[in-house]
């Protein structure tokens, strides 16, 4: 079974207006080869993994104390009305 031959390219530096999403500055090249080849380091996969696991865990705990946060302010709310 053969390869499929693309051409992509390949951003390496994008700057964007983050009000209006526009891209202001890119960089990078055209990539021109089989797409298997075309593929992250699995270090760096491994690494961007954790990584997920600590900002799904830090979101958790931030809602907890919004959470916690809103129902105080709720509780002094209606006692102050």
């Amino acid at each position: 079974m053969g390869q499929k031959e693309t051409s992509m390219f390949i951003a390496t530096r994008i700057e964007f207006d983050w009000k209006t999403s526009a891209v202001i500055f890119r960089e990078g090249y055209i990539y021109a080869g089989p797409i298997s080849l075309c593929k992250g380091d699995s270090t760096a996969q491994a690494m961007e993994t954790g990584e997920l696991g600590f900002q799904q865990q830090l979101q958790n705990i931030f809602s907890a104390q919004y959470a916690t946060q809103t129902a105080t302010l709720a509780y002094l709310n209606n006692k102050m009305t």
